[in-house]
C-alpha cells in the first residue's frame, strides 16, 4: 500500500477532529479549545478512538479554569477554556 500524501493525512486529521468533537459535544462539553497532535490513525478505528480519548479529555475540559495538559496514549493534548464560544475547537499542533 502506498504511503498517504500530505493532503490525505490532513483529511484524516479533519475526520479525527470531527469525530472527537462530535463525541465531546454529544457529552455536553463546550467552550474549550483543544490543541492536539498530528495522529496517524486507521480510519476503521475512528469511532473507538474518539470514545476513548473523549473519556479522558471530558473531565479535563469540564474542570479546567486555565490551560491544562493531558497525556493520552503517549500524546499531549492541551485544553484551554474559551468561555462563550459555545463549541469545541481543535487546533493541530505539530
Amino acid at each position: 500500500m502506498a504511503e498517504k500524501t500530505y493532503q490525505e493525512r490532513l483529511k484524516d486529521q479533519i475526520l479525527i477532529h470531527i469525530a472527537l468533537g462530535s463525541e465531546l459535544t454529544r457529552r455536553g462539553v463546550e467552550n474549550v479549545i483543544i490543541w492536539m497532535p498530528f495522529l496517524n490513525l486507521s480510519m476503521t478505528h475512528l469511532k473507538q478512538f474518539a470514545e476513548e480519548v473523549a473519556d479522558k479529555l471530558e473531565p479535563v475540559a469540564r474542570s479546567c479554569s486555565r490551560k491544562a495538559k493531558a497525556l493520552i496514549n503517549g500524546y499531549t493534548y492541551t485544553v484551554d477554556p474559551a468561555p462563550g464560544i459555545g463549541t469545541v475547537i481543535f487546533v493541530l499542533s505539530y
